[in-house]
């Protein structure tokens, strides 16, 4: 939540006070975003590449300042939602067959999965992934194509528990790795 909070405080300042382009704000999320993998799901791999002394200095940050779990990985999420506010993409999506955005999705899943096995040796954290941001998008406009009637009532629960899911999934975290002993891979999300 505080990532969230941080990361939307950033964008918006960058936009209003400093007026950063949504292109150059994107650039610098990718970025962070970049680090951001580095740190988590491709900390063996950079590993792999560094010397001993710089592989102390990237695992004292990576434990000290965790970047897969800070604001850094959330600026990409919010500024890929602002881009979609402001330029009413929603409206050139819906307008998409739906059908092609879910084939889209599952071929992303699909490259998703792949990116989780191959790498499954180098993960540090599993908290950032390079097609995770694309399939973040695709699922939104997928939802956004679906007509979905539901009564107020069940949608206020809905969004409710969901608050609670977010909130809570930490405590889940820690009960599968050390109760359950799932460990830290992606059926631990599951």
């Amino acid at each position: 939540i505080m990532a969230c909070i941080i990361a939307v405080n950033i964008v918006y300042y960058m936009d209003k006070r400093f007026k950063v382009s949504n292109s150059t704000m994107l650039i610098f999320a990718g970025g962070g975003y970049v680090i951001s993998l580095l740190s988590a799901s491709y900390s063996g791999l950079l590993d792999s590449f560094l010397g001993e002394r710089l592989q102390f200095y990237h695992k004292a940050i990576t434990w000290c300042f965790c970047p897969a779990n800070s604001f850094i990985v959330a600026m990409i999420y919010i500024v890929i939602g602002k881009i979609l506010a402001e330029n009413n993409w929603e409206n050139w999506w819906i307008s998409k067959p739906r059908i092609k955005t879910a084939l889209l999705y599952v071929f992303v899943a699909l490259l998703g999965i792949v990116e989780i096995h191959v790498l499954r040796w180098s993960v540090l954290v599993n908290d950032a992934w390079v097609f995770l941001p694309s399939l973040t998008l695709l699922g939104f406009i997928l939802l956004l194509q679906t007509d979905i009637n539901i009564k107020p009532t069940v949608a206020r629960w809905m969004r409710n528990v969901s608050i609670l899911v977010y909130i809570l999934h930490s405590i889940f975290q820690y009960a599968n790795i050390r109760l359950l002993h799932l460990g830290n891979g992606p059926q631990m999300f599951i």
